[in-house]
């Protein structure tokens, strides 16, 4: 048995690219006798949810014997072949990676099967198997004896989920043996907020529950906050706050929705919305090409808040193909520009948790570059404020460095710059929600 992954952006001359030789095989070979159904035999192949092997049927993008699958129950026989065409984001939890993989049959059913990956700051390396939790890279951006900060890295899933085989950022602190919080439960143990499995950056880690308690309280107070960096498809012209009730989609689990678009919403899909506030602010833009640099500032914490709220202006993240980026769509030159980089880096939602505020009194004294943060107005108090920074990934950085320059990109990214784009409330637009 045979199955082929093939990302969207790869050119059709590479479809018949032989790179299997570089990945991890499984010899067994399916009994003749057996009777499997395909969409079984990828769940288990690609350690993902039998509904999202579905939905890949769904769209088209699964092929067997080089003939397009439109049903999973589809029974297979020893050398099928399947050809998967993936699309970045459809498989939330699995990989994103080009890849080939030759021999996978039915062994993989009990394999502890872990697909190529990036997870370091290049995000072209090997993802850890399972067993490989401490040869993962997470950089340390600040520790106590309560709290840590780090800089999660791209394609790193924050905790466990049922369809999940692969490490997570929990695995990580539990092989490196670090005291972890349980108020969030052993599967989150000290997840106090989390990062979508694609987004890099700043993500705060509890030591024991009562720092978790604190910090938790701190959020909800926004006395503790994210500014984010975002590539987006096309222009954002000026600052801009959006306000929506979100909830999750009615017709596509993997995405949220803004719910005050829906005409005539069913009560359940009301009642289980919740209040959601961003505001955006153009960094950079490249004229030739339209993609744009922001910052974007959230006022509170809902799922997919920003990619959400972005699909609301009409305004994608690169590689975003869940909330509606097109690579079909861009410029000549923007497409041009991304197959290349793709040739490099694996493409993943450019999304980055780039500064992380909170109040100067959870730091250590010893700690004194505070910024002040006085007028900002989602404040509750007039206090003393430490920034810290995530680095930006090299995926990111080196598309950014291509595109603007390495001059501009550094003078938009400082903190005063940052936190300077959203003093003004007087032109910031409004879109407030209508439920």
């Amino acid at each position: 048995m045979q199955i082929f992954l093939q990302n969207e952006l790869d050119s059709k001359a590479s479809t018949h690219t032989k790179i299997a030789q570089n990945k991890d095989k499984i010899s067994d070979k399916i009994d003749k006798s057996d009777k499997i159904r395909l969409d079984e035999y990828l769940t288990k192949a690609l350690n993902t949810s039998k509904s999202q092997v579905l939905n890949l049927i769904k769209k088209g993008l699964v092929s067997l014997n080089n003939k397009p699958c439109k049903k999973g129950g589809i029974l297979l026989k020893e050398n099928d072949k399947i050809h998967i065409k993936k699309q970045d984001s459809t498989l939330d939890c699995a990989t994103t990676d080009f890849i080939t993989l030759d021999s996978i049959d039915e062994s993989a059913k009990s394999t502890d099967f872990t697909l190529s990956n990036a997870t370091n700051s290049s995000a072209t390396k090997p993802r850890p198997k399972s067993n490989q939790h401490q040869n993962i890279h997470i950089e340390r951006i600040y520790e106590n004896s309560d709290f840590m900060i780090l800089n999660k890295t791209p394609f790193l899933c924050v905790h466990s989920a049922p369809s999940l085989k692969e490490p997570t950022l929990v695995d990580w602190l539990k092989a490196n043996n670090i005291m972890l919080s349980n108020l969030a439960g052993e599967q989150r143990a000290g997840i106090v907020h989390r990062l979508d499995k694609q987004t890099s950056g700043a993500i705060i880690i509890a030591k024991n529950n009562s720092s978790h308690a604190i910090l938790s309280s701190e959020l909800k107070a926004k006395n503790i906050g994210r500014y984010y960096l975002a590539l987006i498809d096309s222009p954002l012209k000026e600052r801009v706050i959006i306000e929506s009730k979100i909830a999750r989609h009615p017709k596509n689990r993997l995405k949220m929705a803004n719910i005050d678009s829906f005409h005539n919403a069913p009560q359940n899909l009301l009642q289980s919305a919740r209040y959601a506030k961003s505001e955006f602010a153009p960094l950079l833009s490249n004229q030739a090409n339209g993609i744009t640099l922001i910052a974007a500032k959230l006022y509170t914490g809902r799922t997919h808040q920003i990619r959400t709220h972005l699909e609301k202006l009409n305004r994608h993240i690169l590689y975003d193909t869940t909330y509606g980026f097109s690579l079909e769509s861009m410029k000549k030159e923007s497409k041009a520009l991304l197959l290349e980089h793709s040739k490099t880096f694996a493409p993943r939602v450019f999304l980055h948790a780039y500064l992380l505020y909170m109040p100067a009194n959870l730091i250590d004294s010893s700690t004194t570059d505070y910024v002040d943060f006085a007028n900002a107005k989602d404040l509750a108090h007039t206090q003393k404020y430490h920034a810290f920074c995530a680095s930006v990934f090299d995926d990111m950085l080196q598309f950014c460095l291509k595109i603007f320059g390495k001059r501009q990109f550094d003078e938009a990214i400082k903190i005063p710059n940052i936190l300077g784009l959203f003093d003004d409330e007087d032109t910031t637009t409004y879109h407030k929600s209508t439920t």
